[in-house]
């Protein structure tokens, strides 16, 4: 709009005037943002949520902001469920996958399993799709080595890391 250098519109302007047509202030409009914006700033961590396999079980490791629980493990048809949920899926994939897999469950037990989950925020429900949060260590760890033995050792110190993290926050929780 104006024809002169990006230094030069720099120092037109520093503070602007202007009133609202309905008459409303903006302090009152946005006390509900600042509040929330303070909130998250005060109770801010950084939060781990980390899956890794080990010997057959998924381990998940849930450091985050009121996590329900900080360690799960899943074994058989569990694993094999939020292994599959890494990509979003629908309940009757989900199904079929497992009756696929050899996994007996009845209907019923299996929604309940899912809607478990999303309580727990391990899993995010969209409609009748499900899909799994938990960032994958394993896949972190894979470009680091062809080795398998160092894949694991380093998959293992990961999971050091987490409890070793998780206890520190317990004794210093800020």
């Amino acid at each position: 709009m104006y024809p002169f250098s990006a230094e030069s519109l720099d120092r037109l302007a520093y503070y602007f005037e202007y009133d609202y047509e309905t008459g409303q202030e903006l302090q009152t409009y946005s006390m509900p943002l600042e509040a929330a914006v303070n909130a998250w700033r005060k109770n801010h961590s950084p939060g781990a949520f980390i899956s890794l396999e080990n010997d057959g079980s998924l381990l998940i490791f849930d450091n985050r902001p009121g996590a329900v629980q900080e360690k799960y493990e899943l074994k058989g048809y569990e694993r094999a469920i939020y292994t599959f949920c890494d990509a979003a899926h629908s309940f009757a994939a989900i199904r079929k996958t497992l009756v696929e897999r050899g996994y007996a469950i009845e209907e019923g037990d299996l929604r309940k399993l899912l809607e478990d989950w999303v309580a727990k925020r391990l899993m995010l429900r969209d409609g009748d799709w499900y899909l799994s949060l938990a960032v994958r260590a394993d896949e972190m760890v894979a470009p680091v080595s062809d080795s398998h033995v160092i894949q694991k050792a380093f998959t293992g110190s990961l999971a050091q890391i987490a409890d070793i993290y998780r206890q520190d926050r317990l004794k210093n929780p800020n």
